[in-house]
């Protein structure tokens, strides 16, 4: 069978995707490059040309994940002519939908067999988020809507906070209400800003203070 010539970076993205699919289908510690070299219909060496390892293509299919937040992380921290508690709530809304185009590899991510995955992830994700949003809540500060002395800390914080309202895998808490999740989050996160109570609710649902 003659195989069909592609252009490095899409080959090497070809593999990534199968990686994906066949790790969300078998598990990471099922599915093997034998597997993965089949469905991509390639000789065994044009693999090890990309990626040395499975551990290897599993950091390639992360990091895709990661730099779709980091590029959007560092445009919506820089951007002109919208206030920080604006950004502050493109920023859920980002992650919301995200979470919902990307629901079934975050659900493989966060099941507890993947503990380790989960690692890799949040060593990952957490400088891709807390410095670029810590440049927003400084924006906040300057603004008078804040009232903070440690806006890396509170940035750190509001992830923290944010994962255990949006995670239910490793919630030990029944929090099935969203409409009350979702008004606890942003109350807490008012808090630990020092902003004045209602800020983000209301601009949350459109109603100009």
């Amino acid at each position: 069978m003659t195989r069909i010539k592609k252009e490095p970076e899409e080959r090497r993205n070809e593999l990534i995707e199968i990686a994906e699919a066949l790790f969300i289908e078998k598990g990471y510690d099922y599915a093997t490059i034998e597997e993965i070299i089949k469905r991509a219909e390639i000789a065994k060496g044009t693999f090890y040309y990309y990626f040395k390892s499975k551990s290897n293509i599993l950091d390639a299919v992360l990091d895709q994940y990661i730099e779709e937040v980091d590029e959007f992380m560092k445009d919506i921290a820089v951007k002109e002519g919208m206030g920080a508690v604006e950004k502050m709530l493109e920023v859920f809304t980002f992650f919301r939908e995200y979470r919902n185009n990307k629901s079934t590899f975050i659900n493989y991510i966060h099941q507890e067999r993947n503990a380790h995955i989960h690692v890799k992830v949040e060593k990952k994700f957490v400088p891709v988020f807390v410095y670029p949003f810590a440049k927003i809540v400084r924006q906040g500060v300057q603004q008078g809507l804040f009232n903070t002395k440690y806006p890396t800390e509170a940035a750190l914080a509001i992830l923290v906070s944010s994962i255990q309202f949006g995670n239910t895998h490793g919630s030990y808490v029944d929090l099935r209400d969203k409409k009350r999740k979702s008004e606890a989050a942003l109350d807490i996160m008012e808090r630990i800003l020092g902003a004045d109570p209602g800020l983000f609710l209301n601009s949350y649902r459109g109603v100009k203070k």
